[in-house]
């Protein structure tokens, strides 16, 4: 009984394991997936900076970065804001 315990325990660690290694998202996954996650408007470096020039956003705060422990899947990292990556942003007003 106690040897089907270790083995049903080293299966599911095993089974884990993999499924952490399998699940990971390329810099386009991420850029594509995140903006779909918040209520917020999501620019890109190009759009922001652009936006800034033209008068239509003003910055608040720059230079944010968030840092936090990894989830269970990739997708609820991004929705929680923590992933393997390191999330750099600005934090605009926009009007």
């Amino acid at each position: 009984m106690m040897k089907q315990k270790n083995i049903f325990f080293s299966t599911s660690i095993l089974i884990l394991l993999l499924l952490s290694c399998a699940s990971s998202m390329t810099p386009i996954e991420v850029n594509n997936t995140l903006p779909t996650l918040t209520k917020s408007i999501f620019f890109n470096q190009t759009q922001a900076t652009e936006a800034i020039k033209n008068n239509k956003c003003k910055v608040l705060v720059k230079g944010r970065n968030y840092v936090a422990p990894m989830g269970f899947t990739v997708k609820e990292d991004l929705k929680n804001g923590a992933t393997q990556l390191h999330i750099d942003f600005d934090t605009m007003q926009c009007q």
